[in-house]
């Protein structure tokens, strides 16, 4: 049997990207008879535990509690993450031991993730993978450069960061491999049924935007231009961060009638919100982070069959074929949103086919399924195990 073991310090079972990529990975390696196993550590885990999750082995290791006031001190948090990263190399020693691991997997190169897999790739030989799923910063820190030095191939999800880690990082292009993030279509696909908020919020159109909430003044100024020939039209935004200042900036210009803030929602009743609005958006503004991400929450817009309106970045448009499979408009063009919103809201149609083509999209290219096949040429292509061979 072949074994993975990854390294993260993501908040699983959680709401967003980082906690659903690597488990979704997982979880379609242990359906082809694989054994997945997850160390996870950070601020969040409070116990050391292990336990079994949707065929998957999650260890926790929490900080001692001697340590979790010094690293709350910012000048201390990386160097202590560095000696805390040893000891998580321990724990993963000792599963790679006890469980006969063959694959290492680090999930962001960083003392919770990327470094103590290098430190028991250096110990045990085994064949390294390093997942880059953001952006990330560089630091004067050896083992940040080991850990991209050694791995024997570097997982990116989108171009961007690619070009970043070939031009700031030297790491050859031959060693980098896109695999963007996808979309489990059984549970976001067009046949969902919705909640029916239209008849509860008496709407003719739902505008849906899912996330965090980073910046939404220009979805409040298109709000505020589209109520006037729409008054029926509700923008719904589901996420948590900062959302009493949204709440307070929607009641200021007297849209409150317009909005509804939910909070966060799991992750499972998501699609249901995304059957019942008419078009999505993503709002991401002009920074390189996000010119670099490749949203989650777009994929599964577009699973559901719906029409996507979203800032034009490199990693979005990776996916969106402007006027094909959604749209397109330049950071902070809030006409081009505007006029993007009314004509899909104004068009059936036009809401259908662009739908359609998005639905299609996901099905072909973009299911965790297909994301998981090509996981497994990186593995056979690094492996030292004649099983992958």
């Amino acid at each position: 049997m072949l074994r993975v073991l990854s390294f993260s310090s993501i908040r699983f079972p959680g709401y967003f990207g980082e906690a659903i990529r690597l488990p979704s990975l997982g979880r379609c390696l242990v359906k082809r008879g694989w054994e997945f196993h997850m160390i996870i550590s950070g601020s969040h885990v409070n116990i050391d535990a292990d336990e079994v999750v949707d065929g998957l082995y999650v260890h926790r290791f929490a900080i001692p509690s001697l340590l979790r006031p010094l690293f709350k001190v910012r000048k201390l948090w990386a160097i202590l993450g560095e000696v805390f990263t040893n000891y998580l190399a321990v724990k993963g020693l000792s599963i790679i031991r006890g469980k006969d691991v063959n694959l290492l997997l680090g999930y962001m190169p960083n003392c919770w993730g990327g470094y103590p897999a290098a430190q028991c790739k250096i110990f045990t030989g085994l064949p390294m993978v390093l997942d880059c799923a953001d952006l990330f910063k560089l630091y004067p820190s050896l083992l940040q450069s080991l850990t991209v030095k050694i791995s024997d191939k570097i997982l990116v999800i989108s171009q961007p960061i690619k070009d970043f880690l070939m031009l700031r990082c030297s790491v050859p292009e031959e060693k980098i491999v896109v695999l963007p993030n996808g979309v489990d279509t059984a549970i976001f696909n067009p046949m969902v049924r919705g909640i029916g908020l239209k008849d509860k919020l008496n709407a003719e159109h739902i505008v849906l935007f899912v996330g965090y909430l980073y910046e939404l003044d220009i979805l409040i100024k298109v709000a505020s231009n589209i109520v006037k020939e729409k008054p029926k039209t509700f923008f719904i935004i589901v996420g948590n961060h900062d959302r009493s200042r949204w709440i307070h900036k929607v009641k200021k210009i007297g849209l409150e009638k317009n909005f509804l803030f939910t909070g966060p929602i799991p992750h499972t009743e998501v699609p249901k919100y995304i059957m019942d609005s008419d078009v999505c958006v993503n709002i991401f503004p002009q920074k390189d982070y996000f010119a670099a991400a490749h949203p989650l929450k777009i994929l599964e817009y577009m699973a559901c069959g719906k029409p996507v309106v979203a800032t034009n970045l490199p990693g979005t448009a990776q996916t969106i074929q402007n006027g094909v499979n959604g749209f397109l408009y330049n950071p902070d063009d809030a006409e081009a949103l505007t006029k993007y919103l009314n004509t899909l809201l104004s068009d059936q149609n036009l809401r259908k086919r662009v739908g359609q083509a998005a639905w299609n999209t996901i099905r072909d290219k973009y299911t965790w399924e297909t994301m998981t096949e090509n996981l497994i040429k990186v593995f056979e292509e690094v492996s030292i195990n004649p099983d992958l061979k």
